[in-house]
């Protein structure tokens, strides 16, 4: 094994948009489910509150949170 590389232990990737591209819209499966049980949402205004939190969440928390939280707790903020 290479001496340089012998320390590292994990490797990650960030996978949207770069490994893979959603097929629709992220704004149309967030609303998918809420009209299969009759609740209509503006796909406008889901794209823009989705956008928004994710730079809120990318300039406060760059890399997922990495030394303040896990990944998931990212994703819940």
């Amino acid at each position: 094994m290479n001496r340089r590389l012998g320390h590292i232990r994990l490797v990650t990737f960030d996978l949207y948009e770069t490994l893979y591209t959603p097929c629709e819209p992220i704004e149309k499966t967030y609303a998918a489910p809420l009209l299969r049980h009759g609740i209509h949402v503006d796909t406008q205004s889901v794209h823009a509150g989705f956008s928004q939190a994710i730079k809120h969440m990318r300039t406060h928390y760059p890399n997922y949170g990495f030394g303040l939280m896990n990944s998931r707790q990212w994703w819940r903020q």
